[in-house]
């Protein structure tokens, strides 16, 4: 039996060999990077560039609007074959719609000029992959697509306690939203969802699964890359007429 890396309320263990403990497993170098990354690092010490964190919200607040329709697309799918999987999916949907408002309007000051944002490379990619998977995927690869967004804001909301928040930080409001109780409520369910549901399935065909769950979490390391890390320049027009040496 094992603990789950940073679940401090994941009082569970999850059994060697089950489907979520391999997920974890396997991703775990790429979850480390996330965790460790300087963005998430500074925005829970609070030193975090108020433009960089306006960048994140904004990029965000769009990807959110697509995430939500995701689960309301899966939920439709599911009200028949899974009513209770279908009445949890709408849940989880008005949960991310509810936080994306509070989001809004606790930093409305990063939203002035919102109408100008465009959504960032890595953000759009992995909203296109997830609103692909959620209407040509099957379940439940199309639940193991969207399992790292909830799993990794929850470890994130974990890393930080309520207690070690400064009365001044300038992202508490975000700390508690994925620390609170109903966010790690919502996460641990879908994990146990997403667990109970392919633990039935035979491990040939789990394969896919994997894929998708680690192709999530990659997208969301390049996120994070792409909103921390400055723009690379392009080329000048000398530098790139120039020819390669023969």
């Amino acid at each position: 039996m094992t603990y789950l890396k940073y679940c401090h309320l994941f009082y569970q263990p999850i059994p060697e060999g089950s489907f979520f403990s391999r997920l974890i497993h396997i991703n775990q170098k790429s979850l480390d990077l996330i965790y460790s990354h300087p963005f998430n690092q500074e925005l829970l010490a609070g030193t975090l560039p108020k433009a960089k964190f306006g960048h994140y919200l904004r990029d965000d607040f769009l990807y959110l609007r697509v995430f939500a329709k995701v689960l309301h697309t899966l939920a439709a799918r599911t009200q028949i074959i899974n009513p209770s999987l279908s009445l949890q999916l709408t849940q989880l949907a008005h949960e991310v719609v509810s936080s994306e408002h509070s989001m809004q309007l606790k930093y409305s000051a990063h939203f002035k000029d919102f109408h100008e944002h465009q959504m960032g490379t890595a953000i759009t990619h992995y909203s296109d992959y997830l609103l692909t998977a959620s209407t040509q995927a099957k379940i439940p690869e199309a639940l193991c697509s969207i399992l790292p967004c909830f799993w990794i804001y929850y470890q994130l909301g974990m890393l930080k306690s309520p207690k070690e928040i400064m009365t001044d930080h300038p992202y508490d409001d975000w700390i508690a939203t994925y620390s609170s109780d109903e966010f790690v409520r919502i996460t641990l369910e879908l994990a146990a969802t997403v667990n109970s549901l392919v633990n039935k399935s035979h491990q040939s065909k789990q394969l896919r699964l994997v894929s998708a769950f680690t192709k999530s979490v990659s997208y969301e390391l390049d996120f994070f890359n792409e909103v921390y890390l400055p723009p690379v320049n392009p080329p000048s027009n000398a530098s790139s007429s120039c020819q390669s040496p023969t």
